[in-house]
């Protein structure tokens, strides 16, 4: 099944284009730093959160409900339109599985094999923070991000409702079992 770079922007979707980078960090010091702090909640859910991602003069926007659990689960779920999920992104430490229900076909990978499509590196780190907000900053209602993934660079703004924080969250992942398992290299040929 051959895709265009456009069709990969749908499929994958806006899903992919969260994971694929992140934006530089630069810390100015001279003296020891300390380590983060580790977040105080368990789960995470925000609902309708707004995703406008833009690339190559061509802007997607899709409403996301997004959940988490801390350092064991993300979920970011893509509805672009009628509440409906289109696509589907499950992130583990170790793997990251997303979902095109519309042609009921999914990529399980690891973030080694993303890695080698995308730079800077994207981590676990990254999905979750995405997911539930910048961290433990309540106010912060918007968060942007740019990056560049298959020599395309592109442009994500999302737009944050209220965030829960321990609630109870589904952490049932998608039965895969009526879907076709594709490969990245696949979806790129």
């Amino acid at each position: 099944m051959k895709l265009s770079i456009t069709n990969i922007v749908t499929t994958i979707g806006i899903a992919l284009l969260l994971v694929s980078c992140q934006a530089k960090k630069a810390v100015v010091t001279t003296q020891p730093t300390k380590q983060p702090a580790q977040p105080t909640w368990h789960t995470r859910l925000t609902r309708n959160a707004q995703a406008t991602a833009s690339i190559d003069n061509q802007t997607y926007q899709a409403k996301c409900s997004m959940w988490a659990v801390n350092d064991s689960l993300t979920i970011i779920s893509v509805q672009p339109m009628l509440g409906i999920e289109m696509f589907r992104l499950e992130a583990t430490p170790k793997t990251i599985v997303v979902v095109d229900k519309i042609n009921h076909q999914y990529v399980q990978t690891n973030y080694t094999e993303i890695n080698r499509f995308c730079r800077p590196k994207m981590t676990y780190t990254l999905l979750q923070e995405i997911a539930v907000g910048k961290g433990d900053i309540p106010e912060r209602n918007q968060a942007d991000y740019t990056f560049t993934a298959l020599g395309k660079t592109l442009t994500l703004r999302i737009t944050y409702p209220a965030t829960q924080t321990d609630v109870p969250v589904n952490t049932r992942q998608q039965n895969l079992t009526q879907y076709q398992k594709r490969t990245i290299a696949e979806l790129l040929k």
